[in-house]
């Protein structure tokens, strides 16, 4: 379903909406971050997290805390397109979230995400430091980043199979992103030579993935 579809919109792990400070920020393009702005006339966004921080969500219209593990708070087919931005990195219980996600969700209606690549560099370096030290070594490598949008990552709904796995018998679409670096320390030497690096990498070991699942019509 295409976005001028789509009238009731779910941001599944919407956490604060931190897009919106950089909106704010006459150094980071308004543009680009306004996009994820749903919100219209004719479209209410639901913003949904397991962090109460998601109730200073500015960028939706409803704002909802739920329980990981358990249903979620909506009735069935109750939104046309639900959206998720750096969320899947984090489904400790890809099975259980995959289910949730398609109950909520129309016939024909769209799960759309943006997630690491679970064969990328950016897991293995996350493997490589525990959970407990992510918001510390991150605010060196991610100056700008806030420990508040710092969560614990499992890597379960990051690969092409276990997206297969977790979505059986929907339409399943993954794209392999490179993008900008995100993690160079703030030193613009380092983001060149990611740059560069990145040219000479595989195209299944892209730091990102678009995910698109179109729930099979009943």
């Amino acid at each position: 379903m295409l976005r001028d579809q789509a009238k009731k919109v779910l941001d599944y792990g919407a956490g604060r909406g931190s897009f919106m400070d950089e909106v704010s920020n006459p150094s980071k393009s308004k543009y680009r971050n306004s996009l994820q702005d749903l919100r219209g006339p004719d479209v209410h966004v639901t913003a949904a997290d397991i962090d109460s921080a998601v109730k200073t969500h500015r960028a939706s219209q409803a704002q909802v805390v739920f329980v990981p593990g358990q249903p979620l708070p909506f009735e069935e087919s109750q939104f046309d397109l639900i959206v998720s931005d750096w969320t899947f990195e984090h489904i400790e219980t890809p099975n259980q979230v995959a289910g949730e996600l398609l109950r909520v969700v129309k016939p024909g209606g769209w799960i759309c995400a943006r997630t690491t690549n679970g064969f990328s560099y950016l897991r293995l370096a996350a493997n490589l430091i525990p959970n407990r030290l992510h918001a510390a070594v991150l605010k060196r490598v991610q100056p700008e980043r806030k420990e508040i949008d710092v969560f614990p990552t499992y890597y379960r709904m990051n690969s092409k199979s276990s997206l297969k796995k977790a979505f059986p018998g929907h339409e399943l679409h993954v794209t392999y992103v490179w993008g900008e670096p995100s993690y160079y320390f703030g030193s613009s030497l380092l983001f060149r030579a990611f740059k560069l690096v990145h040219k000479f990498m595989p195209n299944f070991t892209a730091p990102m993935l678009f995910v698109f699942v179109r729930k099979a019509a009943q």
